[in-house]
């Protein structure tokens, strides 16, 4: 166990500096990992790992040209 609490939607929409329904989108769409640990009404948690993850392969993809 690494010690390292779960965030939430808010909480990682702050550290990226996006909106919170960005962050839901990436979660629906499965492009960002999370889990809902009590249901619908409970919300998302987003494991740290999960979030470094993400971030990594955000860098990694290749940077899309103005016209395409």
């Amino acid at each position: 166990m690494t010690g390292e609490r779960d965030l939430t939607i808010a909480e990682v929409a702050a550290e990226l500096r996006v909106n919170p329904e960005t962050v839901r989108r990436w979660l629906a769409s499965g492009k960002l990992g999370g889990y809902r640990p009590g249901g619908k009404r409970a919300g998302w948690r987003i494991p740290v790992a999960d979030l470094h993850r993400f971030r990594v392969a955000a860098r990694m993809r290749p940077a899309m040209k103005a016209d395409e």
